[in-house]
């Protein structure tokens, strides 16, 4: 049916838990504050999503909260 052998058995992807990961570059400071922000609205607005954040930082699918991104709703329903 579809292409089956890009699928090997034993194929290692980047997201796989045993795959070698290389360390996210340093932040910069600006970065940083941004991170920072996303976490305190995150875990004020969303605190349900914070393991779920946590698991996938974990499996290396990102980058820690220089990952995640918070956007709100407006009262007219546009985000």
């Amino acid at each position: 049916m579809g292409d089956e052998s890009k699928y090997q058995q034993g194929d290692r992807r980047a997201h796989s838990p045993s795959a070698v990961l290389t360390p996210p570059s340093p932040l910069s400071g600006r970065d940083m504050e941004r991170a920072r922000e996303t976490k305190s609205l995150v875990h004020q607005h969303m605190p349900e999503a914070i393991p779920m954040i946590r698991e996938l930082a974990n499996l290396g699918m990102i980058d820690g909260w220089r990952s995640v991104t918070f956007i709100t709703k407006e009262e007219n329903g546009n985000f």
